[in-house]
């Protein structure tokens, strides 16, 4: 190959090499001045920090709106861009998240805090065309293209996630109990106060409303009322509750969810335990079944002969309570007599803890194993037992662990025993020698 030759194919080569490089620049060009797009959008939740007891979907007075917008590509802010944030309270949108900090990167920060007079029940929103340059720039970091600013379908309507609460809220800030009155159990009949003591004073809306205030109290899953004491005007809110009989809970009662209800309260009060909320609390157990009268030993009286009623005889049955009780009318127990059940009727014991019960053995009775007293064995027969001096306070009829199996030593037959010689013997000896003269006495 000659010279020339060579030197022609040289320069055919280096200008392709030439186009390709040129085509190359032109295409980096493209790229460096596209525009970068947002690709997303986020705002802070309501925080806890530094303000412990903040409802969770409430922004409030002082807390900061912290909105992030995310690019395609790394973008250079100067100035002040800035987001409108959609707040049901700020006439003509001046509520703005100011950029404050991503420049060089893909994420852009905007902060706002929340004024005393924010308000927005729906909660915020952030229109598409939210994202303002306000004189300032957002750029494309490589290139310098201007960025598009449309938040396009990032926006987003009413957040009931991110409500703002007019003049900061109200919640509560420690939920307080009463100890039992003996050990870590109420029993019927205590009260059990509790106490909800808000960040802010509170007071009934329109009228006072004491009987449609109520504080719950978690019992064993069921959630039991307690009524309005005292709180309208002033930061702690009373309520006390009687236990009743069902109620028990080993574990200890709870003050969780929606503790405080019913009536109409100030704005923005927030009615919930949130993080305050006790849960199985150890030390207020409950147990209704303790302080009511329940029968706590059933006695009988002993046969007259040997370990065996016989007809005739009275089978008297002592139902002793755990404290006193009063009766009216006429209740009864049943005694399981083989497979018969007799009722014993109430003889005496008002005003005391033992009661009395008598019933008296016929011919028709018999029980070789001895007689029972089952659980269900106490009837108030239209009668009434109740606490001594309550007219209301029923006492518990179920016999439980009083209750008494087959009786071995309380037997019952139908026929009495008739009467039979067990011996024989002289108690008198004859006056002279060994033979009883007439008129001598002989006594057997």
């Amino acid at each position: 190959m000659t010279f020339g030759r060579l030197a022609a194919r040289v320069a055919g080569v280096v200008g392709i090499v030439g186009v390709v490089l040129a085509g190359l620049g032109g295409l980096a060009g493209d790229l460096a001045a596209q525009a970068p797009t947002v690709s997303g959008l986020s705002v802070n939740s309501p925080t806890i920090t530094g303000k412990q007891y903040s409802p969770e979907d409430q922004f409030w007075s002082t807390e900061t709106i912290r909105v992030t917008v995310t690019f395609s590509a790394s973008v250079d802010v100067t100035g002040t861009p800035r987001v409108v944030l959609g707040i049901d309270t700020c006439p003509g949108d001046d509520c703005f998240a100011t950029y404050v900090s991503g420049t060089g990167s893909t994420s852009l920060v905007f902060e706002y805090v929340v004024r005393g007079g924010d308000s927005d029940t729906d909660g915020i929103s952030i229109a598409a065309t939210a994202l303002q340059l306000n004189s300032g720039t957002i750029n494309a970091a490589t290139g310098g293209a201007a960025a598009d600013l449309d938040l396009g379908t990032h926006a987003f309507a009413d957040d009931a996630n991110r409500k703002v609460a007019l003049n900061g809220g109200k919640w509560i800030t420690s939920i307080a109990l009463n100890n039992p009155a003996s050990g870590d159990t109420f029993v019927h009949g205590d009260t059990i106060w509790m106490t909800l003591t808000y960040n802010r004073n509170l007071r009934f809306v329109g009228s006072l409303q004491p009987n449609a205030a109520k504080g719950a109290l978690t019992i064993a899953g069921n959630v039991r009322r307690a009524s309005y004491v005292s709180g309208h005007n002033g930061s702690a809110w009373v309520f006390r509750y009687a236990v009743q009989p069902e109620d028990v809970d080993a574990d200890g009662l709870s003050v969780v969810g929606t503790v405080l209800q019913g009536a109409t309260i100030d704005a923005w009060t927030n009615r919930r335990a949130n993080r305050q909320a006790l849960v199985n609390s150890a030390n207020h157990k409950v147990n209704g079944r303790l302080g009511i009268p329940s029968p706590a030993s059933v006695a009988l009286n002993d046969p007259v002969v040997g370990d065996t009623y016989e007809p005739g005889d009275t089978i008297l049955a002592t139902v002793t309570f755990t404290k006193a009780v009063d009766v009216t009318g006429a209740p009864q127990l049943g005694l399981q007599i083989g497979t018969n059940t007799r009722q014993a009727a109430y003889v005496s014991g008002s005003g005391t803890a033992a009661l009395v019960f008598r019933y008296v053995v016929a011919t028709t009775d018999a029980d070789g194993d001895g007689l029972s007293v089952p659980d269900s064995a106490l009837g108030l027969n239209s009668g009434t037992i109740r606490t001594a001096g309550s007219t209301t306070e029923n006492a518990t009829l179920d016999l439980g662990s009083a209750a008494l199996g087959d009786q071995t030593s309380h037997k019952v037959v139908g026929t009495r025993t008739a009467a039979a010689v067990s011996g024989l013997s002289m108690s008198s000896v004859p006056v002279a020698d060994e033979t009883y003269a007439a008129t001598d006495t002989i006594e057997v």
